[in-house]
């Protein structure tokens, strides 16, 4: 199957012209605004979910854990939620890592999370260290729109070592 059979399991036709496309979802819309919507909502609860215990997926760090945060996520939007995509993407004619290459990028992206004592840094080191590994975990594999404030919930998951020793301020 070529890279334009592949795009018919992402994309349907938009509300938004002839021509337009936006991703397929499990709610049947058509217009990217209300989809915008209702994933953010969708994916908020779900978030809350891994945040307070309520959902909880084996903290292994690796691959198969951060497609684990995408499936309980997107579960509620998008069949495919959860699965590496197998097109090669981009927005704003920046183009995302090419499909191919998602499991080792991601993989040495997890290693990099393990290989971070995050047990013995204090507040500076933690903000410091933090930022480049929810990048990298990210940003070249899909758009920054879908991953905002929910990459949190796997990059939160690596720090967790750091237990209660740290109270918010």
């Amino acid at each position: 199957m070529g890279q334009e059979e592949n795009w018919d399991a992402y994309l349907w036709p938009s509300d938004d012209g002839p021509g337009a496309t936006m991703l397929r979802n499990k709610y049947g819309l058509h217009d990217r605004a209300a989809l915008t919507q209702r994933e953010y909502d969708e994916t908020t609860d779900r978030s809350l979910e891994l945040a307070t215990g309520q959902a909880q997926l084996p903290q292994t760090r690796d691959t198969a854990h951060l497609k684990a945060v995408h499936q309980h996520l997107f579960q509620d939007v998008y069949e495919w939620a959860g699965k590496y995509r197998d097109v090669n993407m981009e927005k704003g004619g920046r183009p995302f890592l090419d499909y191919r290459h998602l499991d080792e990028w991601l993989g040495q992206s997890c290693e990099q999370i393990r290989a971070t004592h995050w047990s013995s840094l204090d507040h500076g080191q933690f903000a410091a260290a933090t930022p480049p590994v929810s990048r990298r975990s990210t940003m070249p594999t899909h758009s920054g729109r879908a991953t905002g404030g929910r990459r949190g919930s796997f990059c939160s998951s690596a720090p967790a070592a750091v237990g209660s020793r740290w109270t918010s301020r």
